[in-house]
């Protein structure tokens, strides 16, 4: 059951406070403490974890409209709970929201019993439709906004007085509803197109990885090998007898000659897909000698060790590299090499780690296993395979249909919560 209080008990800001945006006549800005009963965050000293029991959850389970209890790693007792939801009062149509370490994530509580690490803050809503205000905390304006205003040095936080003053934009209940219907009704239709998208590209990656792993077996060249009297000599190595890892680094953001230089700096952030964007941020020579950046050459393999890793890219710039991505430097075919990891990438993964963003460790990397030709057959086997990708533009495609979706919902999100989806009614006027 949705709230319906009428909207006009709500306070309204003053005029002399800033206003982000201009907003239809009947609607008002008022802040979150305006909006709510009771706002809290989950419990800063999380009992240990009784292995069972009721679920204990934190930012990474909250996802968008979502809560996934099914993920859950740690548990508390019945006992733990009740005094742990003291503070809380947690309850069916709460809405939750992500400020800590993943900021900005939101939904709101079914009927599902857990309770909550600081990562997460509680709303009680009054005044205000639920469902309403999670949107309004997923929208792009509000993101970026909890993003940049987010405190702290090892793991950011958007801390609970800080939203309990952040501004949200109210329309009459009636068109919060709505709202809500548009917004769910148009996610429908673009999470049906979306998932057909993605299920072509799941069925692509998984004819990918089938030739890979046929490439990386000698299955792809058997013949070759049997026509060019070539003797079947692959042999098992670990990568640190072949490989070496250099870099990355980020020059001090608190010296300004170090950058805004005449050097491209890049982190994971400027790779999409098999490239790297061109919106660098730039460093100087300065900057380059006085941190642990490296400068990748144009042809050289980058490797993402944090965040996505296993992912290679062979940039086609000179380009200083952070600490989250490394150069491999090699005396094998750095193509066969690049396609390698492709395959290596779910083995790279599995062997990452990190509480809230995963990495591979270097000690961890160098001693992976794989399959190594002559430099002859590597050479043959990065010809086919280039030969068989090259056809396959349907990956990249579906991945661009896919990154459009996402982008049709945040301009959904930005036009609901300023008037702009058509739901007014001229008798709420």
């Amino acid at each position: 059951m949705r709230n319906t209080n009428k909207l006009k008990e709500v306070k309204l800001i003053s005029i002399s406070e800033n206003q982000p945006y201009q907003l239809p006549e009947n609607w008002i800005w008022t802040k979150v403490k305006d909006l709510s009963e009771h706002i809290s965050d989950g419990t800063h000293n999380p009992p240990p974890n009784s292995g069972e029991g009721i679920p204990l959850l934190s930012a990474k389970n909250i996802q968008d409209y979502y809560i996934e209890i099914d993920k859950a790693t740690r548990w508390v007792t019945e006992e733990q709970w009740i005094e742990e939801n003291k503070r809380m009062h947690l309850e069916r149509n709460d809405v939750l929201l992500t400020i800590v370490g993943t900021i900005g994530r939101s939904a709101v509580v079914d009927n599902d019993k857990f309770s909550l690490q600081r990562s997460v803050a509680v709303i009680k809503p009054k005044n205000i439709d639920s469902r309403y205000l999670m949107y309004y905390f997923s929208s792009p304006f509000v993101n970026t906004y909890l993003n940049h205003n987010a405190k702290g040095t090892a793991q950011k936080g958007f801390y609970l007085k800080s939203l309990a003053n952040f501004v949200v934009p109210v329309p009459p209940l009636p068109e919060q509803q709505r709202i809500v219907d548009r917004i769910e009704s148009l996610f429908e239709k673009l999470d049906q197109a979306k998932e057909l998208a993605q299920k072509a590209l799941d069925q692509f990656e998984e004819r990918k990885a089938a030739i890979l792993h046929q490439a990386f077996t000698g299955e792809l060249t058997r013949e070759w090998r049997n026509k060019h009297n070539k003797a079947d000599d692959w042999k098992k190595i670990s990568l640190d007898k072949i490989m070496n890892f250099f870099g990355g680094g980020t020059p001090s953001k608190s010296n300004s000659n170090y950058w805004n230089g005449n050097i491209n700096w890049a982190s994971v952030k400027d790779i999409k897909g098999d490239y790297l964007l061109r919106t660098f941020d730039t460093i100087t020579e300065e900057g380059l000698t006085n941190s642990s950046s490296y400068l990748a050459q144009a042809g050289d393999l980058l490797l993402i060790t944090r965040i996505d890793p296993g992912k290679t890219i062979i940039t086609k710039i000179p380009v200083a590299i952070n600490q989250d991505l490394k150069v491999i430097k090699t005396s094998q075919n750095i193509k066969f090499m690049h396609y390698y990891f492709m395959l290596l990438k779910k083995e790279i993964v599995s062997k990452s780690s990190g509480s809230t963003v995963l990495g591979i460790r270097l000690e961890v990397l160098d001693k992976i296993i794989i399959n190594l030709p002559s430099l002859d057959e590597q050479e043959e086997i990065t010809q086919i395979l280039d030969e068989i990708f090259d056809k396959e533009t349907q990956s990249s495609t579906l991945i661009d249909v896919i990154e459009k979706i996402n982008l049709m919902k945040k301009s959904i999100l930005i036009r609901a919560f300023r008037g702009e989806l058509g739901t007014s009614s001229p008798e709420e006027r």
